[in-house]
């Protein structure tokens, strides 16, 4: 009987504590979770302060880009618009000498 009590003793000191080490399981995740956001909120700040300090320049690209895009389209237009005058014109002086053609053949 001694032997079964000495046993007994000795495997309720051997046996671990689930309570206390499910606790200490728990408190070391949340420190570990709160070291991540930590660090993850620093590279955030980071990239957020960057880019924030970029947007004037990114701003003026933007200006720069949208007035040249501008000149372009109008660019265009006019070179279009001068096309037009020209097919217009010498499809004028092409009709004008056929007409006058067959005037003389008359």
């Amino acid at each position: 009987m001694a032997q079964t009590e000495s046993a007994i003793s000795h495997s309720r000191q051997t046996s671990p504590h689930w309570p206390e080490l499910l606790s200490k399981t728990i408190c070391d995740l949340s420190q570990l979770a709160h070291a991540e956001f930590e660090l993850h909120e620093a590279g955030l700040k980071q990239v957020i302060e960057g880019q924030i300090d970029r947007m004037p320049i990114l701003g003026l690209l933007t200006a720069i880009l949208m007035y040249g895009l501008l000149l372009f389209i109008g660019g265009l237009v006019l070179l279009i618009h001068l096309w037009l005058a020209l097919l217009i014109v010498g499809a004028a002086a092409i009709a004008g000498g056929l007409v006058f053609r067959w005037a003389i053949a008359i």
